[in-house]
């Protein structure tokens, strides 16, 4: 996919979707989606393209390091010792499609590399700082190999952090340093390596009304975006439902031009249409794939109303 069509994806992603309020809805969806192409250029910082296309690959820590401040002393001198980490703070309900507009991020920076996805409610509060700021072999009980770190191993690139409304208090202040100037000192070193990522971080959370997070982190961030749930998007619904079913990993090709699934019936899209989807975009997914593998085991390639009462969804 290119990257005006992966935009396109999010210009149609925050589609309006109440009639009632429609053009109301329409302008501040698409102020939205701009706002969020506005931030994807911003993020997209010709240093760290150059950096993550000159930094090699490495299983030793201290190497890694001295490449990393090298690569700074040639190209930067002046800001050796500091870099901005540019970033993007994603607000919405569960399901309603953090990942996915992570994902389009990654993909229209970094075409040729993986996103890092870390699920900080997934880790205690050591594994967690741990894994973002790395360890040298042998500076905490049972360490018997570097630690590399997700900023020092993957500097340059885009790093997605979910839930980041969990993490805990000592790792929000270390990760405050961080998004001031790169700076990261993994355990048992002595010294600091500017090792900036692109940080995209997302969140379930009201961040401005809980006390557990530190407003200061939330002003860090350069763009904050709330994406709107999908209840409040029933207009784009249709997109939604043909965007899915030309998904290749929910209705797999069985030809190379053929999926399992080809149409869809009015009265299935209407049934899709009528739901309120209290897990939003996630929610609508999980049901056309019930219902996809369910057409397919009838082996029909329309998809009916059927299927999603068959299926129970």
């Amino acid at each position: 996919m290119s990257v005006d069509e992966e935009l396109a994806v999010i210009d149609n992603f925050f589609a309006a979707k109440n009639k009632k309020a429609y053009k109301i809805k329409r302008a501040a969806m698409q102020k939205m989606a701009r706002k969020y192409k506005d931030a994807l250029l911003s993020l997209d910082d010709p240093i760290l393209r150059k950096l993550r296309g000159t930094i090699r690959e490495s299983l030793d820590l201290k190497k890694r390091c001295i490449e990393i401040k090298n690569f700074f002393w040639k190209n930067i001198p002046d800001n050796v010792n500091s870099y901005r980490v540019p970033s993007v703070l994603l607000l919405g309900e569960t399901g309603c499609g953090k990942s996915l507009l992570s994902s389009i991020a990654a993909n229209v920076i970094m075409p040729d590399k993986e996103l890092t996805k870390i699920n900080i409610s997934s880790y205690n509060k050591e594994s967690i700082d741990l894994m973002l700021f790395g360890a040298e072999k042998g500076s905490y009980t049972d360490s018997d190999r570097d630690r590399m770190g997700v900023f020092i191993g993957h500097c340059g690139e885009v790093v997605f952090l979910d839930e980041i409304g969990d993490m805990d208090i000592e790792t929000q202040t270390h990760l405050l340093t961080y998004m001031d100037n790169g700076q990261v000192m993994p355990r048992g070193m002595t010294s600091t390596v500017c090792s900036p990522c692109i940080l995209i971080a997302a969140t379930n959370k009201d961040v401005n009304n809980d006390s557990t997070f530190r407003k200061d982190i939330l002003n860090r961030f350069e763009h904050v975006i709330k994406i709107p749930p999908i209840r409040e998007r029933k207009q784009d619904m249709r997109l939604l439902i043909s965007m899915l079913l030309q998904n290749d990993k929910l209705n797999p090709l069985i030809t190379d031009i053929q999926h399992k699934v080809q149409r869809i019936s009015l009265d299935a899209i209407k049934y899709l249409e009528d739901r309120e989807y209290s897990g939003n975009f996630r929610e609508l997914k999980f049901r056309i794939s019930q219902a996809v593998n369910s057409a397919f085991l009838e082996g029909n390639s329309c998809l009916c109303l059927r299927h999603f009462l068959l299926a129970n969804v």
